[in-house]
């Protein structure tokens, strides 16, 4: 048990970068996933067994080698266990590898809104970029999260960790009219007044 339980550890290890590695590991430990989330599988040397695979409207995973795994109400890490366990207990060396990825849909001025499955080692960058970015109307200070019945207002560039949650909402901003047309209105208004200027001179 002890081993196995090292295995499991050892495989959200290896998902993380070297700096942060012990909050990125806590956060995938300790996610929730919900029905509408996925379980990504990467099994070395056998992508027949990997994959992303859906959370069941009942909480459970139907996986490879695993077969039926309960998600819902579980810690992440536990899951994890029971998933490395099933594929030790059917090949002694293969290497498994699992990740969490929850829902979350990006609105507003991005270029591909929809829904992402995203996993807890990604900042509100990372998910603004797999949206296919901002657009040119976008307002980059005005990103909010809505989880539940409350609203969080962050800029497109916070870069401290942040780790949505499945069903969560990103909504960007747009920019006023004024803010987006403002130059052109300008160039508009000085050429107006040349040719205001240039009337009264010519009279």
């Amino acid at each position: 048990m002890h081993a196995e339980k090292s295995l499991a550890v050892l495989a959200l290890l290896a998902l993380a970068s070297v700096d942060g590695v012990a909050a990125q590991v806590s956060e995938i430990a300790s996610a929730r996933l919900e029905p509408g989330d996925r379980v990504r599988v990467e099994v070395a040397g056998d992508p027949t067994l990997s994959g992303d695979f859906d959370v069941d409207a009942d909480g459970w995973v139907l996986l490879p080698v695993a077969g039926l795994v309960r998600v819902v109400d579980r810690p992440f890490g536990d899951v994890a266990l029971d998933i490395t366990r099933a594929f030790t207990d059917e090949f002694l060396d293969l290497a498994v590898r699992t990740l969490p990825l929850a829902r979350v849909s990006v609105l507003g001025e991005v270029k591909t809104p929809g829904l992402l499955w995203i996993d807890p080692t990604m900042m509100l960058a990372d998910v603004l970029a797999d949206s296919g970015g901002l657009t040119e109307a976008a307002r980059v200070d005005d990103v909010r999260v809505q989880r539940g019945g409350s609203v969080m207002v962050l800029s497109a560039a916070h870069t401290e960790p942040f780790p949505l949650r499945s069903g969560d909402r990103v909504f960007v901003g747009r920019r006023s009219f004024v803010s987006r047309n403002g130059p052109l209105m300008m160039g508009a208004g000085a050429s107006i007044l040349a040719a205001v200027l240039t009337s009264l001179i010519l009279r």
